[in-house]
């Protein structure tokens, strides 16, 4: 037991150590840069947010409209022989949601622009 509570003593520590390095680190990148390194930080937590989930909904500027996008159904419709998106990038049953969720903003800004 003695040993257990060592190790995780040792874990414990040595990831505090590593949290306290990365965090000097970001604070060195941050007091050169603050808001490249804001901007970074945001994109990283809603990347990491969005990995996550097959659904997004957009709120449109100028409209009381929520543009509600499944991004599975996407994905699967993509796969389907018989859908035609030109939109959407093919697969081979190997969808990646981020590359179709890039296509999707991308073309609702090409919309929103004409």
């Amino acid at each position: 037991m003695i040993q257990a509570a060592e190790a995780y003593k040792a874990q414990v520590v040595s990831e505090a150590e590593g949290d306290a390095s990365r965090f000097d680190q970001l604070l060195t990148e941050y007091q050169k840069a603050p808001e490249v390194t804001r901007n970074r930080l945001y994109l990283d937590a809603v990347q990491n947010v969005m990995a996550k989930s097959t659904k997004v909904m957009i709120d449109v500027e100028g409209g009381n409209n929520i543009l509600y996008l499944p991004l599975d159904k996407i994905a699967q419709q993509s796969n389907d022989s018989s859908v035609r998106l030109n939109t959407l990038p093919r697969t081979n049953g190997n969808s990646n949601i981020s590359e179709i969720t890039d296509k999707v903003i991308e073309e609702i800004r090409r919309r929103n622009r004409n």
